[in-house]
């Protein structure tokens, strides 16, 4: 009730489960205004949902929300009940109406989340990528025909809308398949044994043998200088000299370790952003050879966002699709809550 809302504080918790990233934000409103919130990130879902069902909430009423990134959803851009006309397999499905249009997802995905987190207290919401798509479609208010694009880590959510009406839509799941490791980078050729493993440890044996000479040089030098009445103290000092010299070289080693592993990770977000791109440009393709949709051109991209994308990547899809992308920056933990409380009439 709106008067207990006011005295009584909310937490809604925004939940996305991925393979080894598993995203967790709580955010603790007392009526309209925001009282607290954190974000935390899980290796795995167990410790997730361990977290979630420990937290401190047996006090205060919560909602928890979980992202759809399932591969088997879509869009079907009418109301018809002929689901085979528009790709979809004779596969049970659950349904919920978007304007002019269907959201669906694969039955078996809404009841395996349900009996995942039934004994977490039960999901109050299961949010696709469609829908919060549309939610910010709607705030743009465009009359063209857009073509508007829905980010998050590795899903891709496509809508082409005209005026509010959904003509089309599309969604895709990026597989990690490549490991870009620093170690696979060390050597090209994959060598980083022999057959027999005989020679590094030879080169080990070596390196042995070359530490222990030193060691002997160094004794012996210590004890002529001593014999010659050298100054103990000014060998000493050469010698924490070599070894602050030494250290330096190791962080300068640490120091380019460090730069290869960010060249190496700009270079794989680079190759993710563009077959991102090349999806985008294959889906309008697609989209115009399409016999549902109405045939006309899009005016317009408007990208929805909640990680950064390489400059060079959409620098591409314009040259491609001579659309100009619109980046727009969101935060869908931030907008996943938004929706959450605009669902439940906290909003107002």
């Amino acid at each position: 009730m709106p008067f207990f809302r006011k005295i009584i504080p909310q937490i809604f918790m925004a939940i996305v489960l991925e393979d080894k990233k598993n995203v967790l934000k709580i955010c603790t409103y007392r009526d309209k205004t925001l009282i607290g919130s954190l974000e935390k990130i899980f290796d795995q879902d167990k410790q997730l949902m361990t977290y979630v069902k420990n937290y401190d909430k047996k006090f205060y009423p919560y909602r928890i929300a979980l992202f759809l990134n399932s591969q088997e959803q879509g869009i079907i851009p009418n109301l018809s009940q002929d689901y085979e006309a528009f790709g979809v397999g004779k596969i049970s499905i659950k349904t919920l109406i978007l304007n002019n249009a269907q959201l669906y997802t694969a039955t078996e995905h809404v009841e395996y989340y349900d009996c995942q987190w039934e004994e977490f207290g039960g999901l109050d919401f299961l949010f696709s990528p469609f829908a919060l798509l549309y939610y910010l479609i709607q705030k743009e208010q465009k009359d063209k025909t857009t073509l508007f694009v829905y980010k998050y880590s590795q899903s891709l959510c496509l809508m082409v809308c005209k005026a509010g009406e959904i003509l089309i839509g599309g969604f895709k799941f990026f597989e990690k398949n490549v490991n870009l490791e620093l170690e696979d980078f060390e050597d090209p050729l994959g060598n980083l044994q022999d057959e027999s493993g005989e020679e590094h440890e030879e080169e080990k044996q070596n390196s042995a043998d070359e530490e222990l000479s030193l060691d002997d040089f160094q004794e012996n030098s210590s004890q002529e200088n001593s014999s010659d009445g050298g100054d103990p103290l000014e060998t000493n000092a050469e010698m924490d000299s070599g070894v602050d010299a030494g250290m330096e070289d190791e962080k300068n080693d640490d120091a380019t370790g460090k730069d290869e592993k960010i060249e190496l990770e700009e270079l794989g977000q680079f190759g993710s952003d563009m077959e991102l791109c090349r999806h985008i440009i294959s889906s309008i393709e697609k989209f115009y050879k399409d016999e549902h949709y109405g045939g006309d051109f899009i005016d317009e991209l408007i990208f929805f966002t909640h990680e950064d994308i390489v400059p060079s990547a959409l620098d591409f899809l314009e040259n491609e699709t001579f659309l100009s992308p619109q980046i727009k920056k969101i935060n869908h933990f931030d907008l996943t809550i938004e929706l959450m409380r605009k669902e439940l009439n906290f909003d107002l």
